[in-house]
């Protein structure tokens, strides 16, 4: 599958996939520096992962700047392509990746309470 994300500079030698850009991202967002970049230790951030991944929604879904098949799994909280794995329950209101996806028929689900009753 093609990258829709273009880096600006000093990306001449990545072949990251999407989904590898957003998770460096994703990372850097909770205190994790990438090598090769400097930042200073007070300005780092360390937000938690449903921040971190509030920020990567908004940049999806309302500047179009990452790719939207990128989503967290409402199990393990790993990030993954939609496209090429893992499934959306409409009536769990759940977004599992492939590892977590326990191929339970939404249609077993009746409503949203017995939905949280699969969260962790």
């Amino acid at each position: 599958m093609d990258n829709e994300i273009s880096l600006l500079k000093n990306n001449d030698n990545r072949t990251d996939s999407d989904l590898e850009k957003v998770q460096e991202f994703y990372k850097f967002l909770q205190g994790e520096v990438p090598n090769g970049i400097v930042v200073n230790e007070r300005t780092t951030l360390n937000l938690s992962q449903e921040t971190a991944f509030t920020i990567i929604w908004y940049l999806q879904e309302h500047l179009s700047i990452f790719p939207d098949q990128i989503e967290k799994c409402s199990i393990c909280d790993e990030l993954y392509n939609s496209y090429s794995e893992g499934y959306h329950s409409e009536k769990r209101d759940l977004f599992m990746c492939s590892s977590c996806d326990d191929g339970i028929d939404d249609d077993d689900v009746e409503d949203t309470d017995e939905a949280d009753s699969f969260l962790p």
